[in-house]
């Protein structure tokens, strides 16, 4: 899911015209910024846990859950400062 959002993230960035209204763009990057820091809120409880409890967790500093990690708060930080741009033009 994470790829079709920034690939249609990337789109509007470089075609703002098909998306004209300032509102209506920064909701879309209000919606994709919530979508992106969903993915890190959810994981901030398995690190303060030490990133490993039990089966069902996985280490939230290791592996590619490090880079999935990293990548959706920085994305997600991205559109947020993106919406609140376009809803300041």
């Amino acid at each position: 899911m994470n790829l079709p959002i920034g690939l249609l993230c990337a789109y509007l960035v470089t075609r703002p015209d098909w998306f004209a209204a300032p509102g209506a763009t920064a909701v879309l990057f209000l919606f994709f910024s919530g979508c992106h820091l969903s993915q890190t809120a959810f994981n901030i409880p398995v690190l303060l846990r030490g990133g490993r409890i039990g089966v069902a967790y996985w280490p939230v500093l290791k592996g590619p859950m490090l880079k999935i990690f990293a990548i959706d708060s920085i994305l997600g930080v991205a559109n947020l400062a993106y919406a609140i741009s376009a809803a300041s033009a």
